[in-house]
């Protein structure tokens, strides 16, 4: 039988319109001659299978994501084991994603090759144990919906927690794959899978900033409320009492629980004001004092915005909390 050669372009793997743009982490189309961002073309950004529903529906979802990881994961240690090249594992890798143009991302799943080929299948045979893996369940199924779906933006505190309860090589391969997914990507594995998990044993706690409630420090009492998460940041929005010095504050109802800020943010409506306000994150103290402020990446359950307007403010408080 004749051999029949032909040459591999690569709109035989995915459309010459569309590309991942490694330096600034976005798909992106050819739109008239220039390639713009096209966020809607990115499969790690589409959920685009219904829930699986079962009996316990989001701690099922975790162990079928878990299990779609470990398999892909397996393969690509045994591949490692044997000496496969670092294309030869990437299609591994990237065989986990049956759905979408995930080949675009050849790029990335080559750079967690290279990763899994310098740790050597030992190191990795130790680091990704099935401890590891009822870790990451247990992270997932605390992130999940009833329906199965990661919490809307998530995945980093998922990643978050993944490097603290896991730490070291697996958290570093996990969160490599986590990445490379993105949250549809991982609800889509959750809605394709058929695995049963038993999640009895996880104790999940409320995400930081979810039990954390409003009060005040002085003069008018403020009425706020969650207003959801977006890009990660939790986000508070209240009117703060005018007059004299007031401090509005979110602390946990558990005063033994602290969680690590990265970031917070004020949004001030009106954007212009006369006077003086300022952001205050520490631990609460006897009688509601604030301690002493303390730098981002400290643990608090105690965030105080304080002003001397003189006037009533509607603000946004957007907080980025890591894992609890």
């Amino acid at each position: 039988m004749p051999i029949i050669r032909k040459q591999l372009k690569p709109s035989d793997v995915y459309p010459e319109n569309i590309r991942y743009n490694a330096d600034t982490d976005t798909v992106q189309s050819l739109v008239n001659g220039d390639w713009v961002d096209n966020p809607a073309a990115d499969p790690r950004k589409q959920t685009t299978f219904p829930p699986h529903s079962t009996g316990d529906t989001d701690c099922d979802a975790a162990q079928a994501i878990v299990d779609a990881l470990k398999a892909q994961l397996d393969a690509s240690t045994t591949a490692v084991g044997n000496a496969a090249t670092a294309t030869t594992i990437a299609g591994l890798i990237l065989g986990l994603f049956t759905f979408g143009l995930f080949e675009i991302f050849i790029s990335i799943a080559l750079f967690i090759a290279h990763a899994l080929i310098d740790a050597g299948e030992s190191a990795l045979n130790a680091a990704l144990t099935d401890p590891v893996y009822e870790t990451l369940k247990c992270i997932l199924d605390c992130h999940m919906t009833d329906d199965g779906r990661i919490n809307p933006g998530e995945l980093p505190v998922i990643e978050a927690e993944v490097t603290s309860q896991i730490g070291g090589l697996g958290a570093t391969v996990i969160n490599a794959m986590l990445t490379l997914a993105g949250e549809g990507g991982i609800n889509n594995l959750a809605s394709l899978g058929t695995s049963s998990g038993d999640c009895s044993g996880c104790g999940c706690e409320p995400p930081c900033g979810e039990d954390w409630d409003f009060g005040n420090l002085g003069g008018s009492d403020p009425h706020g409320s969650f207003d959801g998460i977006f890009a990660g940041y939790r986000r508070y929005s209240s009117t703060n009492g005018g007059g004299s010095t007031q401090q509005i504050f979110l602390n946990s109802e558990d005063p033994d629980k602290c969680c690590e800020v990265l970031d917070f943010r004020i949004i001030l409506n009106p954007t212009s004001i006369t006077g003086t306000y300022k952001i205050t994150c520490g631990l609460a103290q006897t009688g509601g004092n604030l301690s002493s402020g303390l730098p981002l990446g400290s643990c608090v359950n105690f965030i105080a915005f304080q002003t001397t307007t003189g006037a009533d403010i509607p603000f946004t408080l957007e907080i980025l909390f890591a894992g609890c």
